[in-house]
């Protein structure tokens, strides 16, 4: 068969369920990344190498790995994922609706401090409009539209983005109430982040004032700490604003003598142009400088 007619023929649907198997590695992984049964994707992978008339993946006991043919059209297929994610930003860049959703990325204890609080009066106004916020330690990627808009601690080194500094984000040191008298951070016992996380000033802090002392407790969550540190399990570096309205914490240290880092809100340019994107972010810069003295915890 000719190349064009082969062409013709393909689903270009069955190309999605081969990029998630290349994605997952496992037929019952891609199968719950796509919301279907790991056999309507065994299906879909068995007919989409019949239209090509070659053989995609590998099968062994640990998975699927990609053949040669297989590698070549992942490449093709991302780069084609590329060029739709980008007609999808600027058809939605054109937007002048106040509906529709808008997805916006950050990490658990911003959303509950600072989105949650600032999107509830947009909301009431505008009845068509629906947020979805995704919270984890991951970061989403905004060109892939993995998400529209995204509050993050730290500037992003990527030059695709349009970003905007917030405010500065003050971090203190925390224990359970009632403080002590003086903190012996020496023989102090502290929970913090985990190395999922990646690196942070926390560690640096903690190398340079407390050297010596013993990490009890790391997690990838900043409620958990938070939570670890109200109820005794050790100090913690936590950020004022989390921190500040907690009854059964003291903070011993202020942002002056631990540090303070950047928030920015980010957003890929070809969002720019839609109204409810733009009008979700000013919600948010809004809120953030209302509160500027608690989110810098003065």
């Amino acid at each position: 068969m000719s190349v064009q007619k082969r062409s013709e023929r393909l689903d270009w649907d069955g190309l999605r369920y081969f990029r998630a198997v290349a994605t997952a590695g496992t037929l019952s992984a891609a199968a719950r990344a796509l919301g279907v049964e790991h056999t309507t994707v065994a299906r879909r992978l068995d007919a989409l190498e019949g239209e090509l008339g070659a053989r995609l993946f590998l099968r062994n006991a640990r998975g699927y790995a990609l053949t040669r043919v297989g590698q070549a059209l992942l490449e093709s297929v991302a780069a084609m994922h590329r060029e739709v994610s980008a007609i999808a930003r600027l058809a939605e860049g054109q937007d002048v609706e106040m509906t529709g959703a808008v997805r916006i990325a950050t990490a658990d204890a911003l959303a509950k401090h600072l989105i949650l609080p600032a999107i509830g009066p947009l909301i009431a106004e505008h009845p068509g409009l629906c947020l979805e916020v995704v919270s984890d330690t991951r970061q989403h990627d905004l060109a892939r539209r993995e998400a529209d808009i995204a509050l993050r601690i730290g500037a992003s080194l990527d030059t695709r983005l349009v970003g905007r500094r917030l405010a500065g984000l003050g971090f203190g040191l925390y224990g359970a109430r009632p403080r002590p008298a003086r903190l012996a951070l020496a023989r102090a016992e502290f929970v913090t982040f985990d190395e999922v996380v990646g690196k942070l000033p926390h560690e640096a802090w903690l190398a340079e004032h407390a050297p010596n002392a013993r990490v009890v407790l790391r997690s990838n969550r900043q409620e958990t700490l938070t939570e670890a540190v109200r109820l005794g399990l050790g100090l913690g570096l936590l950020p004022c604003l989390v921190a500040g309205p907690s009854a059964g914490l003291a903070r011993g240290l202020g942002p002056d003598e631990v540090f303070t880092r950047e928030l920015w809100l980010l957003v890929h340019p070809d969002l720019q142009g839609s109204r409810r994107v733009r009008a979700v972010m000013s919600a948010i810069a809004s809120y953030v400088e209302a509160h500027a003295d608690a989110v810098a915890g003065a």
